[in-house]
């Protein structure tokens, strides 16, 4: 009995192996912008399946993958893998981290000009919400109704754009001045500093309920909680 309880131990092991290897294989086609896929399920966050390759999904408009204008492209730094569990905070609709994926992260971001192309996300500053601990700036926390936001790891440029005023603009003719607080942190992720989520985009402006109210965009909205917009330094 002891040599059939050590073969059938022998075995679950090696099938539990198996099973680990074949998901993370799975999961390694969630990694976009250019990954092998069937359908758009295999592709990372707001990414989709385009002729067999994950790429930005015109249909939603997002730059993750190529940035238009702006400067140009901004290429992945390097990559890590998500851990096998991923306590996450959904909030804002923000997208959790997929169990052991593989996701890039970027030290750069495009060019900054008069008008920087850009996408902005929705984020609660406030403690307890998705945007993880306090604001790195200023180490505080902020309330929904104040207009804030963290920009991108190039962008927010070693924590030079602490504290300044930037220029929203939408294409609808609003446009919203917002104050800088924290960094999207475009280099890691999927861990409970940055509430179990991905890496930030490389272009992202993550803002605050109230800058995206300032601008005009309800959450009745389709495009609520993620826009292509353009900014300004102030």
């Amino acid at each position: 009995m002891a040599i059939l309880s050590r073969q059938h131990t022998s075995i679950a092991v090696l099938l539990a192996l198996a099973s680990a290897v074949l998901l993370i294989r799975s999961v390694d086609a969630l990694q976009g912008c250019g990954g092998s896929c069937r359908r758009h399920a295999d592709c990372s966050g707001r990414l989709a399946c385009m002729s067999g390759k994950c790429g930005d999904d015109p249909g939603v408009g997002t730059h993750i993958c190529r940035q238009q204008g702006g400067g140009g492209t901004c290429k992945p730094s390097g990559s890590f893998r998500a851990p096998a569990v991923v306590p996450c905070n959904s909030d804002n609709m923000s997208d959790c981290c997929k169990p052991l994926a593989k996701y890039h992260k970027y030290t750069c971001s495009p060019r900054v000009s008069n008008a920087t192309s850009a996408i902005l996300t929705l984020n609660g500053f406030d403690a307890g919400q998705d945007g993880g601990g306090a604001s790195s700036c200023d180490g505080k926390y902020h309330r929904n109704t104040e207009r804030v936001v963290a920009l991108s790891t190039g962008w927010f440029a070693n924590r030079r754009r602490c504290g300044r005023q930037i220029q929203i603009s939408a294409s609808n003719g609003r446009s919203v001045l917002a104050t800088v607080v924290d960094e999207c942190d475009s280099r890691a992720g999927c861990d409970r500093m940055h509430a179990g989520q991905p890496p930030c985009i490389m272009n992202d402006v993550d803002a605050s309920a109230a800058v995206w109210s300032a601008l005009g965009i309800s959450e009745s909205d389709s495009r609520y909680g993620y826009l292509k917009v353009t900014w300004k330094d102030v």
